[in-house]
């Protein structure tokens, strides 16, 4: 019934009630499948912790990923001590390479393509 407008689809169900009743079937069946099947050897990632609570586990989850990064962060601080300058120029040329290399290679091919 996808497109059809709400009035229509009113329509329809109080004229026959077999249809109601397939749509409801369909809707059903819809909602019912499983969108993908599990492998028999993996477990759910919920089933692994003890958290019974989504919102515990996001908060376990993020809380790990930020500890992990401020970690990391401090470690590369520690071994290599950068100028807000230098770390600027570092990510502005680690973005910009890319294109460099295409317009390097365009200039190139054009240097030796004939007249």
């Amino acid at each position: 019934m996808k497109g059809v407008a709400e009035d229509i689809y009113q329509a329809l169900l109080t004229r026959e009630i077999k249809w109601y009743n397939y749509i409801e079937d369909m809707k059903e069946k819809r909602v019912g499948r499983p969108r993908f099947e599990r492998l028999p050897n993996v477990v759910p990632v919920a089933s692994l912790t003890d958290e019974t609570d989504l919102v515990s586990l996001i908060r376990t989850i993020v809380r790990e990923e930020v500890h992990r990064l401020v970690n990391q962060t401090q470690e590369s601080l520690d071994s290599n001590p950068q100028s807000l300058e230098e770390i600027v120029q570092d990510e502005v040329e680690r973005v910009l390479w890319p294109q460099c290399q295409r317009n390097l290679q365009k200039l190139d091919h054009d240097q030796y393509t004939p007249l």
